[in-house]
């Protein structure tokens, strides 16, 4: 509830958390057309098998903001705020 309720009132974090998901995406796509073959013998640049562990890691990033995006529009149980708002 912090996150949604920070989300709320800043929204400069907002547009900042949704750059981030944008990046992602963008360097997702990146990583997967620039990685070479993944059962060549060049293991000079761009790699194969470090495009997939490229991958891996951007998709655990696209796991957790979709996580934290399903988090924000989770509405109950919510505890109540300290201090009470008026």
């Amino acid at each position: 509830m912090a996150l949604k309720t920070a989300l709320e009132h800043n929204p400069v974090l907002t547009i900042a958390f949704l750059l981030f998901g944008g990046w992602l995406a963008i360097t997702t796509l990146n990583v997967a057309s620039s990685m070479g073959s993944l059962t060549g013998a060049d293991w000079v640049g761009h790699t194969g098998p470090g495009g997939i562990v490229g991958l891996g890691v951007l998709f655990v990033l696209g796991v957790l903001v979709v996580y934290l995006y399903a988090e924000l529009a989770e509405s109950d149980p919510a505890p109540d705020s300290f201090p009470p708002e008026r």
